[in-house]
């Protein structure tokens, strides 16, 4: 339903929200989600993350089919992380995208 960028008015708010916890084996991870508010039932936007490692390392994910609610699992990671950016280069249309870890 990516069509709704072109025929579509309504621009998104979305709140992104992110949890780090260790695995099985005690290597962080990171658990997801998403709330898209504003637009039609149905929409979806892909959203790129930034993961930051402790030693400074950078690793970047595109999140396809991001709806309504949705949660998504990354990693494990070798390592503690140091940040967690969304849409890092700012290519979505939004209104307010809002990143918030607990």
């Amino acid at each position: 339903m990516q069509d709704q960028w072109l025929y579509g008015w309504k621009i998104p708010d979305i709140a992104c929200h992110y949890k780090i916890v260790p695995d099985d084996h005690g290597r962080p991870t990171l658990t997801l989600s998403f709330k898209i508010s504003g637009v039609d039932s149905g929409f979806e936007t892909p959203i790129p993350v930034q993961v930051e490692l402790a030693d400074g390392a950078r690793e970047s994910f595109r999140l396809d089919g991001i709806g309504q609610s949705r949660e998504h699992l990354l990693g494990p990671f070798p390592q503690a992380i140091k940040a967690v950016r969304f849409d890092p280069d700012r290519i979505i249309l939004t209104r307010k995208l809002e990143a918030v870890g607990r």
